[in-house]
């Protein structure tokens, strides 16, 4: 919006039409504070759990576990289901699959962990 400037005539012309009533001064409004939360209706549960480490870990330590071994049994597998692949077809498979199974639950807890986990904040208390 282009700013214009005012001449003295100008500014007598607007003093003048103050005067008459034409132009009104705005009026102060009221201030009504607005709640920056606003309430809900929870159920009655928490909005948010405190956790200890204690409990974190042991929540948290079978899909630990599961991270760390999956990719290892998985490799392990794939290697014993190249070398059936000589012997018998029907357990290869089986091997495979198995290998493949595992390395898909190490795929899955990595990105539990990785971006999960490992993007929460952490709170800490002395």
């Amino acid at each position: 919006m282009p700013v214009e400037k005012l001449s003295y005539m100008g500014m007598k012309d607007l003093k003048e039409l103050k005067k008459a009533g034409v132009i009104k001064e705005p009026t102060e409004r009221k201030f009504t504070p607005t709640p920056m939360f606003l309430p809900t209706d929870t159920g009655g549960l928490n909005i948010a759990n405190v956790m200890t480490r204690e409990s974190f870990i042991h929540r948290n330590i079978g899909i630990w576990l599961e991270w760390r071994f999956a990719r290892v049994f998985a490799v392990i597998f794939g290697v014993i289901a190249i070398f059936l692949l000589t012997y018998n077809f029907v357990l290869a498979a089986v091997a495979g699959a198995v290998a493949g199974w595992l390395y898909g639950r190490y795929v899955w807890r990595n990105f539990y962990i990785v971006n999960l986990l490992g993007r929460r904040k952490l709170l800490e208390s002395t």
